[in-house]
């Protein structure tokens, strides 16, 4: 009977600190409206990812993942870039893990939709240009993940469609997204050459 007891105290014990811990992970996410998110941003992207790579900071106290992402509609922000790059804290280096709570879930993302502020935070052995790095300001908050049945999701928030996504953005910027393609890209390109004769 002692014995029962005990083992019952143990799983209690031991579940009381997972949900505890769960818990206070879960506390640190706060709603962040739809007007937040874009009013907040410095940009407001349609992208998909195009690779990962992580590196320590020069203090060798933390992991940074670099995510460098290709851009595919531009709803608020002056980009015309193909390519930036989302800076997050945490992931794998070497021998080194870091987990950051509440994260942004970058990891298994694909595409979504992003908004970005303007990063701090540098790193060195990018081939991006600095100007172009970005954080999620607002953690998960900062992404709607495009799942494969045709829904967005995001914590607190999700819809049928993209479109219906984007109808929620386009209601709060006022004007539509630029689409960044091969042809707005070599307009671009012929348009610099012609200022430059």
């Amino acid at each position: 009977m002692k014995k029962r007891i005990f083992y019952f105290f143990g799983f209690s014990l031991l579940l009381t600190l997972f949900f505890k811990a769960t818990s206070f992970s879960q506390c640190m996410l706060y709603p962040v409206t739809m007007q937040q998110r874009v009013t907040d941003a410095d940009i407001v992207i349609e992208a998909s990812v195009a690779y990962r790579q992580t590196y320590m900071n020069a203090q060798q106290d933390m992991v940074y993942t670099s995510t460098v992402l290709n851009v595919h509609k531009v709803f608020k922000g002056n980009l015309t870039n193909v390519q930036i790059e989302l800076i997050t804290e945490g992931g794998e280096y070497l021998n080194t893990k870091v987990v950051v709570e509440p994260s942004s879930n970058i990891e298994n993302l694909e595409s979504g939709i992003f908004f970005l502020k303007q990063s701090a935070l540098r790193f060195n052995g990018s081939t991006i240009n600095s100007g172009l790095q970005f954080e999620a300001f607002a953690s998960a908050q900062s992404i709607f993940n495009y799942l494969k049945d045709g829904s967005v999701t995001s914590p607190y928030f999700s819809y049928n469609s993209k479109e219906e996504l984007y109808n929620a953005i386009i209601s709060i910027t006022q004007y539509n997204f630029i689409e960044i393609t091969l042809t707005f890209l070599l307009l671009k390109l012929h348009f610099t050459c012609w200022c430059h004769q």
